[in-house]
């Protein structure tokens, strides 16, 4: 009998290359948009920030998602590059510690 065929190349995936998380639905992206400029969450940044939210960064994402529905596979995969993203206002923590509130404080608990 002939020998088997070869198996077939293994995935991307198992080779080391990571795939890009492109979403398969822009729902969860609208939902979040959604939320973000509900009167609850804006009266939230307001309350914590002083200032009523823009929410651009979740429009960008959900703007960004639908753009790439649009966009041949390589174009919308190079949309979803991981990137850093900065920390809304309202998400950072309220109280900031003074660094020589700390170090006394660790002075205090034996912490030295």
């Amino acid at each position: 009998p002939p020998p088997p065929p070869p198996p077939p190349p293994a995935p991307p995936a198992s080779r080391g290359h990571i795939p890009t998380p492109v979403p398969s639905s822009c729902v969860p992206a609208f939902d979040a948009a959604w939320h973000c400029a509900t009167p609850a969450t804006q009266l939230r940044s307001y309350y914590v920030t002083g200032a009523i939210s823009d929410c651009q960064d979740v429009f960008a994402d959900l703007s960004r998602c639908v753009r790439s529905r649009f966009a041949d596979s390589e174009t919308s995969e190079a949309m979803y590059v991981p990137r850093r993203r900065a920390v809304p206002e309202w998400e950072r923590h309220v109280w900031e510690f003074r660094e020589a509130y700390v170090e006394m404080e660790k002075e205090r608990l034996g912490w030295r």
